[in-house]
């Protein structure tokens, strides 16, 4: 994983490396095409699986064991095409995202609070079973 400082400097060299692939052993890979994903939201990704649109289950996870932390990005080869995924948090909350376009070389994939609203209700329905003073907070 690359932090958000290393990010610049990676695509600045025009770094082309392929880290995985969506498909382990995919020969569709095509050469130069990226996808950098950044974790810009208040949410540690535990998992994160792409698959083309359509398919009936997520495959294996992009992430490989490792997290993304807020700030964090990761850089991804593969294929062009246009994707569902599915992201998870660190509490295990699935967001899953429709029809993403990801057919552009060197894309970059920002991940927001807003991208998936549930990992923030999750969150805030937790600290009010909890009792917790940050649920006041999250509720303002």
């Amino acid at each position: 994983m690359i932090n958000h400082r290393q990010l610049g400097s990676v695509l600045a060299v025009g770094l082309a490396v392929l880290v995985t692939t969506a498909c382990s052993g995919d020969d569709n890979v095509i050469a130069g095409t990226s996808l950098v994903v950044d974790n810009q939201s208040d949410f540690t990704i535990t998992e994160v699986h792409l698959v083309p649109v359509g398919s009936s289950t997520f495959g294996d996870n992009l992430l490989r064991g490792q997290v993304l932390l807020p700030g964090q990005s990761l850089l991804l080869g593969i294929p062009c095409d246009t994707y569902d995924a599915q992201v998870t948090d660190e509490q295990g909350v699935n967001c899953e995202l429709r029809s993403i376009d990801l057919c552009l070389n060197n894309a970059t994939w920002v991940i927001l609070n807003t991208t998936c609203a549930v990992f923030g209700a999750a969150k805030q329905q937790d600290a009010l079973a909890t009792g917790s003073t940050a649920a006041t907070q999250l509720l303002k």
